[in-house]
Parts: structure tokens; sequence; C-alpha cells
């Protein structure tokens, strides 16, 4: 093997393990940004176990609610996960939601061949009695558009993530959408993370299943198992509340035969 592909073979391992080891699930417990899947996994045999924290202006009184979530990875190209969210309040008991994930890796990317990570998986979302469940089959293309420096040392890389989603939601007014979600983030080697990501209404009859939603996000690690996440958000893309400020923090595990 010559010098130039030991460089690139080595380049690559180093990016592809800096961008895998900083996973972190989204609100439905895929790996991902904040309500949009990427296509990456949690690596095999390891988890990630997040909680965050916001408000919703639910009518007649805001409230406090948690999202939970807990992802694992039962092989190198698959993982499972499941969420729980509830409001502090009776009050605020349209926003209780609990169900599970699962997502498996076509294929990795490759940064050097500018070969692109695809994905396929499906959420299923079970909510409080007066919303209507959902489940959702979505397929995610991941690739690094620009990056610069070894990752190991230093280095940074610009991502960008591409779906289309299934989203059908049950009950009287059910309905079917087909839609696209888009999003891009910015990692370095020390393991900040910027992120942008873009969920599309969902109306039919002038009724709206979910509102049009730009969120943003900062993440920073506190060690290597911990990491701290901020940012603005309409989590679930809930019709009835507004744009509004959470903060998170995951705990990823890493076993000793881990795969990435």
């Amino acid at each position: 093997m010559s010098l130039v592909s030991k460089f690139t073979s080595a380049f690559t391992i180093l990016l592809t393990t800096t961008l895998a080891a900083f996973s972190f699930p989204t609100v439905y417990g895929d790996t991902g940004l904040i309500m949009t899947p990427t296509a990456e996994t949690v690596g095999a045999y390891n988890f990630d176990l997040a909680c965050s924290y916001t408000q919703v202006n639910a009518a007649p009184n805001a409230a406090a609610i948690l999202p939970a979530r807990l992802t694992y990875g039962i092989s190198p190209n698959t993982e499972i996960g499941i969420f729980l969210s509830e409001s502090s309040n009776n009050q605020g008991n349209g926003f209780d939601i609990k169900g599970g994930s699962l997502k498996l890796i076509y294929s990795k990317e490759n940064v050097l061949a500018m070969q692109p990570g695809l994905a396929f998986g499906v959420r299923v979302a079970k909510q409080s009695t007066d919303r209507p469940d959902i489940t959702e089959a979505y397929s995610v293309v991941t690739k690094t558009v620009f990056a610069r420096g070894d990752m190991d040392s230093q280095g940074y890389a610009f991502r960008a993530h591409a779906g289309a989603a299934v989203t059908t939601y049950s009950g009287a007014q059910g309905k079917t959408f087909l839609g696209p979600f888009a999003a891009m983030d910015y990692i370095n080697t020390s393991g900040n993370t910027l992120m942008v990501e873009f969920l599309p209404e969902q109306k039919s009859s002038g009724v709206f299943y979910r509102r049009s939603t730009i969120s943003a996000a900062i993440r920073r690690p506190l060690s290597d198992s911990f990491e701290v996440e901020l940012g603005t958000t309409r989590l679930f893309g809930d019709v009835a509340s507004d744009m509004a400020f959470y903060g998170g923090l995951n705990y990823h595990y890493t076993s000793n035969g881990a795969q990435w």
C-alpha cells in the first residue's frame, strides 16, 4: 500500500470515528440531530441515554416536559430506540408521548470516495388520548460536503443530511403525508457541534398535523461519556406550541468490543 493510500485510509478512519463517537439521539430515540435522523447508528453494543428539558405553551397553562430516550446498537449497522416524554401537569397532558424506533444503515459514508451514507428507519409514537398516534417510515442520506485537517489533532467537517418520510396519523381525521426533511451540521475534533434542521408543515383541508419548524442547537462534550445540548425547537413539530429553548444531557456508553 502506498504512502498516499495509507494516509487517506487513516484519514477516513479518523473522520468516521470522530463523528460517530459524538452520537446523540433525537427526541424520537434514533441517532441524529434534534428531530431529524442521520445515516448513522450508535455503534454495536453501545448505547446513548439522553434527557432534555423544555416548556410548551399548552392552554391554559404552560407545561414543562422531559423527553427521555435510550438508543442501543444491536449490530454495527442497526440500532433500536425507545422514547418517553411526559408533561409536568394535567393541563399539559396533550404533550405526553411514548414510542420506539428502529434504524438500519444500508451503506456507511465513505468520505474520501465521496460516497454518502444511506439509512432506513421507522418510528412509532403513541400520544395522549386527545392526539393521534404516529407511524413514520423514512430514508436519509448523510454526506460530508467539506472537511479540513486530520480529525485527530485538529480539523472540522460540514455535513448535509436529507431524507424523505411517510408519516401516518391515526384517528377519525387520520392522514398520510409524504414529505422531505433536511439538516446541516458542523463538527470539529473537540466534539463541538453546531446544527440546524428543517421540517415542513403537514396540513390537510385546513387542519394542521405538524407545523413547519426550523430548529438549531449546539452540542459540547463534557467528558468522554457526557455531552450537553442547548438549542431552540418546536418539540415534535407540535401545532399548539411556539418555538422554545431546550437543554439536554446525553450519556454515551462504549463497550470494550465496540465496532463503529
